[in-house]
C-alpha cells in the first residue's frame, strides 16, 4: 500500500487505531456490568450491542482506507495527466522543429538563383510541406505566402525601351521554377480565394499552363 508511504497517513491510521481500541474496550468495561441478567448469562441486547461497537469502527477504519486510497489515486491520476502533458508538449517541439529544419532548407534552396534544379527542389520540398496542414493553418498560410512573394520575385515584369517595347522574354527552359510555383501555389488554395494571391502585372511569357488547372 502506497498510501502507508506517507507520514500523515500512517499518524491517521493510527489514531483511528487507538479510537477503535478505545471503543471496544471502553464497550467491554461497559458490558462488565450490564451484560449480564440476573441468571448471569448473556444478554441479547448487550450482544448486539458489541456487534454494533464493532460494525462502527470497522466501517470507521473502512471510511479510512478508502479516502486514503482514493487519493493516492487522484495523485496517481494526476501525475499520469501531467506525464501525457509533457508528452504532447515534446511532440508538438519535435514536430515545431522538424518543421523549421524543412523549411530552412526549402528556402535555402530557392534563394539560389543560378541554380534552377535546387530551387526545383526546394519548391517540391514546400508542396510536400503544405501537404501536411490544412488551409487556414498557421504553417499553410506562411508556406503560401512564401511561394506567392518567390513567384512575384522571378516573374517581375521588365520595363520597357524608348520605344514602349518589351525585352525578349528569357527561354522558358531557364524559368520552369517559375511555372512549378504557380502550380503548386494554386493547387493549394480553394478557387474562391485565389484573389488573395493576385499575380497580376508579372512576365508569364513563354511560360506554358496548358496542364495547370489555373
Amino acid at each position: 500500500m502506497g498510501f502507508l508511504k506517507n507520514h500523515r497517513s500512517i499518524i491517521l491510521l493510527s489514531i483511528v487505531f487507538i479510537v477503535g481500541v478505545v471503543l471496544i474496550v471502553g464497550s467491554a468495561f461497559y458490558f462488565g456490568d450490564w451484560w449480564k441478567e440476573g441468571n448471569g448469562e448473556w444478554s441479547g441486547s448487550a450482544t448486539r450491542n458489541l456487534i454494533i461497537a464493532l460494525g462502527a469502527w470497522g466501517g470507521l477504519w473502512g471510511l479510512i482506507l478508502g479516502a486514503m486510497r482514493l487519493n493516492t489515486f487522484s495523485k496517481q491520476v494526476e501525475v499520469g495527466q501531467k506525464q501525457v502533458e509533457v508528452g504532447q508538449k515534446q511532440a508538438e517541439t519535435s514536430e515545431k522543429n522538424l518543421f523549421n529544419d524543412r523549411l530552412s532548407r526549402a528556402i535555402e534552396a530557392i534563394g539560389k538563383k543560378d541554380n534552377l534544379t535546387e530551387r526545383n527542389a526546394g519548391l517540391r520540398l514546400i508542396d510536400s510541406l503544405l501537404k501536411g496542414y490544412d488551409f487556414g493553418s498557421e504553417n499553410h498560410t506562411l508556406l503560401l505566402h512564401i511561394l506567392h512573394d518567390y513567384i512575384r520575385d522571378r516573374a517581375i515584369m521588365p520595363e520597357k525601351d524608348e520605344k514602349e517595347d518589351l525585352p525578349d522574354a528569357p527561354p522558358r527552359e531557364t524559368r520552369t521554377d517559375i511555372e512549378l510555383a504557380i502550380q503548386t501555389l494554386f493547387a493549394h488554395v480553394p478557387k474562391e480565394k485565389r484573389i488573395n494571391y493576385p499575380l497580376d502585372r508579372l512576365d508569364l511569357r513563354k511560360l506554358d499552363f496548358s496542364k495547370s488547372r489555373l
